[in-house]
């Protein structure tokens, strides 16, 4: 909840407007990546993801032996090309991040584009967040102790 003091201070305003608008050029940059997708795949519904060509948006997919729940019961989405592995370490990307906070800008130490390491910054988190609830990053938390132990360590700087 914003209180006066707050919504009176102009640095802080701008932070605001400055977040709004990031947020806005995300969501429309979302939005096109997923008109465009919808308009290149085919639909399918009740089908079999490995036989059918890409790019598709399969509905209630059929996969032998394999029974999935929730979002991945009702839909599956197959790719022409695989999503490229993000070189950038998420916590580095945070680091970034939480050296440029909001104290940091009411003190004017950086400007209002360096706010949160600024927009390339947060896509490239965003990125690396996504990429870890994927099968591969998955599978390497899962087996590997190291990978679990970093994301602990990164969880309690969080």
């Amino acid at each position: 909840m914003i209180n006066k003091c707050e919504a009176s201070n102009p640095v802080f305003s701008s932070v605001l407007s400055t977040q709004s608008s990031a947020l806005c050029t995300m969501f429309s940059s979302l939005c096109r990546r997923v008109a465009h997708f919808l308009r290149e795949c085919e639909i399918h519904v009740g089908r079999n993801p490995e036989q059918v060509h890409a790019p598709a948006l399969i509905l209630f997919p059929h996969q032998p032996a394999i029974l999935c729940c929730g979002l991945a019961g009702i839909l599956t989405l197959r790719r022409k090309t695989q999503p490229q592995a993000e070189s950038a370490d998420l916590s580095v990307l945070f680091a970034r991040t939480a050296e440029k906070n909001l104290h940091a800008l009411l003190l004017g130490a950086i400007s209002k584009s360096a706010y949160l390491g600024g927009v390339p910054n947060q896509e490239a988190m965003e990125q690396e967040l996504l990429g870890i609830k994927g099968e591969e990053a998955f599978e390497k938390i899962f087996y590997g102790a190291g990978e679990l132990n970093s994301l602990t360590l990164l969880v309690g700087k969080m």
